[in-house]
């Protein structure tokens, strides 16, 4: 079944759920503990954390992003940025994270002046999280309704800096299906992701889709081939000159920088070109050397073939 038929089939009328709905208690319970006291106490309301100079709310989802604006129009793309790693004391949103980390999409762009946003995002999801998951419902509505009025499919990126167990914190099927049935059109989420599938009992795939990133670790391609044994993409970081190897050669992959389309990807080798990342210093911005997070062009080559 296709993704505009299966949202087709959802597009009855129905009571709108309360937010509160779409909440499991049993993960957002335990994220507030790991937040320090000292940090809480600082914090003491969501609004404290959320409220901009001009007495709105901050926005959850990035007002533009440039990759999630390229490609097909048949598609809206929507993404969260929150603090990766340890940022955050006391807060570690990407449990898996290697050397990837010192390599972090954080510093590339734009998104390296922005952090101070991306910390108290994260803030409050693990301090609030009744509250950021209602405030993040209501802009999954509001956008959704403007994609089914543009004619066009919402899909929803929640870690675009972070590898979050989303799937214990929100119930994705109900959630898609009533918006569905209220009249928007929400097609589902999908992240890419350092977990071994192992390790995310809970998603659902139909409405979460899960891209793999291959790193340095032993068991890297292990855990890539269980990825695409089950219908599944993976990424890799390749340098710009390997890529041209890649193409010279006519060996096929997906070009994960023509579009942020992960989510239409299955059993294929996404590859994603390394972007030289800036640190700040004392004395100003400087460049991080990359490391072996970036694949080399045998191990792309090795790869593909056993996909094949």
């Amino acid at each position: 079944m296709t993704l505009l038929s299966r949202l087709a089939q959802l597009a009855k009328p129905s009571t709108q759920q309360t937010q509160s709905t779409y909440l499991l208690d049993t993960h957002t319970t335990a994220l507030t503990h790991k937040v320090p006291q000292t940090i809480r106490d600082q914090y003491p309301t969501y609004k404290s954390l959320m409220t901009l100079s001009s007495g709105k709310l901050r926005p959850i989802f990035s007002e533009s992003s440039l990759k999630f604006d390229k490609g097909d129009i048949s598609y809206t793309v929507k993404g969260v940025y929150l603090a990766p790693s340890t940022d955050v004391q006391g807060i570690n949103t990407c449990k898996f994270a290697g050397k990837c980390k010192h390599l972090c999409l954080k510093n590339t762009g734009n998104m390296k002046y922005n952090f101070s946003t991306r910390e108290l995002k994260t803030l409050a999801l693990y301090l609030y999280p009744h509250e950021f998951v209602a405030q993040l419902i209501t802009e999954i509505r509001q956008h959704a309704s403007v994609a089914k009025t543009n004619n066009s499919i919402l899909m929803l990126r929640l870690n675009g800096t972070s590898d979050i167990l989303w799937e214990d914190i929100l119930d994705m099927k109900t959630l898609v299906e009533d918006i569905n049935r209220e009249g928007g059109l929400l097609g589902g989420f999908y992240d890419y992701t350092k977990y071994p599938l192992a390790k995310r009992p809970n998603v659902n795939h139909e409405y979460y889709h899960l891209t793999f990133s291959y790193d340095e670790k032993k068991n890297a391609n292990k855990d890539a081939q269980i990825y695409i044994q089950h219908g599944l993409s993976v990424a890799m970081v390749l340098d710009g000159k390997d890529i041209k190897q890649l193409n010279k050669q006519g060996i096929e992959y997906i070009d994960g920088d023509t579009d942020d389309f992960r989510f239409l990807d299955k059993n294929q080798l996404v590859v994603l070109k390394y972007k030289r990342p800036m640190i700040k210093t004392d004395d100003g911005y400087k460049t991080v050397e990359k490391n072996n997070f970036i694949q080399t062009l045998t191990t792309a080559i090795t790869f593909i073939k056993s996909i094949a």
